[in-house]
């Protein structure tokens, strides 16, 4: 895996670094054919797709919270125990 490669060629403890002769040296695996290809791009399209759809719900909730909070605080809205 790329990131093991990585690792395995740091150095330095407190801010590792790799130098860029390691860097470019590091192998990198590819699709053997370009439908293969495609088709991690199709899914990887899809997945950022839903990631962004999340991000989008999450601000809305993170409003609606906000508001109701809101009239919480002010008494608009009061909750009986």
């Amino acid at each position: 895996m790329f990131l093991d490669q990585v690792a395995k060629r740091l150095v330095g403890s407190n801010y590792p670094a790799i130098n860029n002769d390691d860097l470019k040296n590091i192998k990198i695996p590819l699709p053997s054919n370009f439908n293969e290809q495609k088709q991690i791009a199709s899914i990887l399209s899809k997945v950022d797709g839903q990631i962004q759809d999340n991000k989008k719900e999450l601000k809305h909730l993170q409003e609606l919270k906000k508001g109701l909070m809101q009239n919480l605080l002010t008494g608009k809205v009061r909750v009986s125990v």
